[in-house]
């Protein structure tokens, strides 16, 4: 259940007003589209404590559908990776508190040195938000 929410400039819902992100992948921000789960992609990297305890057998997928599960989420696919990230994950989260809570909760337990959590956008209200503003802004010089 989302809660109560207004419209930003982009058109997307907000549970609290915060800006629209401004780098790619430095938002650790989820939206709810009235009442619609928010698609998020998670890309991160295992601390080496962690890298060892996946050695070990530790099933990560059972423990990411756990977590998502414990916001009202789901997962749609965990991807073990080769590259700048150890693993993908991509899910639904209800809301933006059940997406921050889930990051902080990770975060906290120190098993990941990077975590980069990405948001579905809309990207018609995007773009009508970004036409309106190109109407009004002068650039310096």
């Amino acid at each position: 259940m989302a809660a109560k929410a207004s419209k930003d400039a982009c058109g997307r819902y907000r549970k609290i007003g915060q800006s629209v992100p401004l780098e790619l992948l430095s938002s650790h921000e989820t939206v709810t589209f009235g009442g619609t789960p928010m698609k998020v992609t998670i890309l991160a990297n295992y601390a080496p404590h962690a890298a060892k305890g996946l050695m070990q057998g530790s099933d990560r997928q059972a423990a990411v559908k756990a977590l998502f599960e414990s916001v009202g989420g789901k997962v749609s696919s965990v991807m073990f990776t080769r590259g700048i990230y150890d693993v993908v994950v991509n899910g639904e989260v209800p809301d933006q508190a059940a997406g921050m809570g889930l990051s902080l909760a990770v975060r906290a337990s120190g098993s990941l040195t990077e975590m980069v959590v990405l948001e579905e956008l809309d990207m018609k209200a995007v773009l009508a938000a970004a036409n309106k503003a190109a109407g009004v802004y002068k650039p310096a010089g």
